[in-house]
């Protein structure tokens, strides 16, 4: 009898500390909402940068502005491409290939909906 009611307290016990621990551990992570808000900021900012280098390469901008424009966004930008501590021109290079990326892929879009009559 007595066996039977130390295994019910260890049970007991196993369970309580099982239903708090998730409660008590500290967030190792963002929440999946802070997860799509931050990958919805970074398509955002390299869609900025994208038009940003669409403007510029179709003479809508001053050298100036691209270059102003460019470095804020890019600085914005640095902390979806990793560590801040990386090199600035690393960071660059990064958020180039990305827009790139982008640009390929609206072009893609554009001769698909071209080519569709609907």
């Amino acid at each position: 009898m007595e066996q039977s009611i130390i295994w019910i307290v260890i049970s007991v016990v196993i369970g309580v500390i099982f239903i708090i621990y998730p409660f008590l551990s500290k967030r190792k992570g963002p929440t999946m909402i802070e997860y799509i808000e931050g990958q919805e900021e970074k398509e955002r900012i390299f869609m900025q940068l994208a038009d940003l280098e669409y403007d510029y390469q179709m003479d809508k901008l001053t050298d100036h502005d691209y270059l102003l424009t460019k470095s804020e966004l890019t600085g914005m930008a640095a902390k979806f491409v990793g560590s801040q501590q990386i090199d600035q021109n690393l960071i660059e290079k990064e958020v180039d290939r990305e827009i790139e990326e982008i640009i390929s892929r609206i072009s893609l879009e554009g001769r698909r909906n071209a080519h569709d009559p609907s």
